[in-house]
């Protein structure tokens, strides 16, 4: 083999690795301080070998060895003067033997990466490398492997990557590696050294030493629950280091797969996009329901920041979902004013692959609808006034609910109605301020809400009898009845045409049979109903003709978001 019959036997030293922070987080006394008081970082990769002159020793640099600027004085008025400097002012070289301390064998300037120790006498030694600067602080010695004056083993390594397929939870696994010392000559020892980069992935130890002609296994192991049992691909790398000189260094890959284990968080966002249209009376809310799910195994955890003008949320600020678990986000937008709005939902979460996401959201805010598809309805509103006689205590929330109850109860009876059509009940303190809508009904024979609200007006006007014989005496009742404007509207809050009938969710056949039984009359018929006439959109001509068609045409199929809504205003 021709190598002066030096070899180097693998050995981890005893002299520990550890992780140092660079020279330039110093620390500094007085005003400034361009002193380093701490060590440089160490260095890495330590390797001793035979070679023709000595033995050679080379390492990986000192994080630490770089030139920076440092101030040289404490004066900045006009910037400050700087120097270039060096945290490392060199590096030591150290050579042990057995129990005896190190020997400082030499020393080599910041940079540079080898040294060799001219063909020292002994047995076998351990040489290590320490960073130093110039005040004399050294780093953490990194030790090369240990070294021995012999005959040189021949190494017998193993060379495929180890691949593991379909681990499930909790489960390990592991292969078994053969190396062998397949020298025959006395003392030619092999020691090899076991490094493991990667999460999940361990061997059975981090040595081996064989005499000639011997052989031992290797246990390389994959263990699911290191990595928390998540599905998906892992990677790792086997170092094995030997003093055979023809044979130092293998590099193994690693791989393994979990596809039985828990899935990582997935977030799922209903829509990318909330439009709430662009003509929303002023002062009206309208509602947008954004859904987040986690279609993943592990807890999705996020947070919810909305943003713009008019735009309000009950959404809590923060989140957390199991598996496939949803949460729906309502967005609410009230216009207050006339113009466009820009806005967005930004939401984070610990889904790696997708961590932040921003919904985008327009509207506008209008002071009258001008589309020829608005629905007008009438919302009878009212507001009675009972006197407070402190009986009704406002913080006892039962207390409350039997209040409003009894409230309904009697109302309804009063206007003989059905209960049912009594919502949207509040109270207020100081009088006891009732407010409430009563809602139509398209049933012929039951009271209306206009006529309804007359009756109780009548009702409280006359003083002979007391409308609400179990509460408060009654003081006034007002009349707060508004017609509001309503626009059918898909999902994305555009408007929808052609849902004239309102007998399905969506534009459908009765819709067309409606239109084709109104098409060609026009504003001089008697019998003419504006309501077919639906374009041009912004100004409509007075006749049902082929605009209106091929809108309508264009809307056929067309699913109205919101036609429970209207429905409900208009009494149907």
């Amino acid at each position: 083999r021709g190598k002066q019959g030096f070899t180097f036997v693998a050995a981890l030293a005893t002299a520990a690795t550890m992780a140092v922070a660079p020279a330039f987080a110093v620390t500094t006394s007085g005003s400034v301080a361009a002193t380093d008081e701490r060590a440089p970082g160490p260095v890495a990769n330590v390797v001793a070998f035979p070679g023709a002159d000595g033995v050679e020793v080379t390492w990986d640099l000192s994080l630490s060895d770089f030139v920076r600027q440092s101030p040289t004085g404490s004066d900045f008025t006009s910037g400050g003067t700087f120097a270039n400097v060096n945290d490392v002012a060199g590096y030591n070289v150290y050579r042990g033997e057995g129990a005896l301390d190190p020997v400082l064998v030499g020393t080599v300037k910041p940079g540079e990466t080898s040294f060799v120790d001219a063909l020292p006498v002994g047995a076998s030694f351990i040489y290590s490398v320490r960073a130093a600067d110039r005040a004399g602080n050294e780093s953490v010695p990194e030790a090369a492997l240990e070294i021995t004056l012999g005959p040189p083993p021949i190494a017998d390594l193993p060379v495929d990557d180890i691949a593991f397929s379909d681990v499930d939870a909790d489960e390990v696994v592991s292969e078994s590696l053969v190396i062998a010392n397949d020298s025959d000559v006395e003392d030619a020892i092999l020691n090899v050294s076991i490094e493991i980069v990667g999460a999940g992935f361990a061997a059975s130890t981090d040595l081996i030493t064989l005499d000639p002609g011997n052989s031992t296994s290797l246990d390389i192991s994959f263990a699911a629950a290191d990595v928390g049992n998540i599905n998906g691909d892992y990677e790792g790398v086997l170092t094995l280091r030997s003093n055979d000189p023809d044979n130092r260094e293998v590099i193994l890959a690693l791989s393994a797969s979990i596809s039985d284990g828990l899935g990582v968080p997935v977030i799922d966002v209903s829509a990318s996009a909330l439009a709430f249209g662009s003509q929303r009376l002023l002062n009206t809310t309208g509602t947008r329901t954004l859904v987040v799910s986690n279609n993943g195994g592990l807890p999705l955890t996020g947070s919810i920041a909305l943003s713009g003008d008019d735009l309000s949320t009950d959404a809590a600020a923060t989140f957390e979902l199991a598996a496939d678990e949803s949460l729906d986000i309502d967005v609410s937008f009230t216009p207050t004013s006339v113009g466009s709005l820009t806005g967005s939902l930004v939401i984070t979460s610990n889904d790696a692959d997708n961590p932040e996401i921003t919904v985008s959201i327009t509207g506008g805010g209008v002071d009258e609808v001008t589309t020829p598809n608005v629905i007008q309805a009438t919302v009878t509103k009212a507001t009675v006034t009972l006197a407070d006689t402190d009986s009704l205590d406002f913080n006892d929330t039962t207390a409350v609910d039997d209040f409003i109850a009894q409230f309904i109860a009697d109302l309804a009876e009063l206007l003989g109605i059905d209960a049912s059509r009594i919502t949207g009940v509040t109270l207020t303190q100081g009088s006891i301020v009732v407010d409430f809508t009563i809602a139509s009904t398209t049933d012929d024979t039951a009271v209306s809400a206009p006529d309804a609200l007359d009756a109780l007006e009548t009702a409280v006007a006359d003083t002979t009898s007391d409308p609400f014989p179990n509460l408060p005496s009654v003081e006034s009742v007002a009349d707060n009845t508004e017609v509001i404007a309503l626009i059918p509207e898909n999902a994305d809050g555009d408007p929808v045409f052609g849902w004239f009938t309102r007998s399905e969710d969506q534009v459908g056949f009765n819709d067309f049979f409606a239109f084709a039984d109104n098409f060609g009359s026009s504003s001089a018929d008697e019998t003419f109903d504006a309501a077919f006439d639906i374009a041009p959109t912004d100004a409509p001509n007075g006749a049902v003709d082929f605009d209106d068609f091929f809108l309508f045409a264009d809307n056929f199929g067309s699913t109205v978001d919101n036609a429970a809504t209207i429905r409900t205003a208009l009494g149907e």
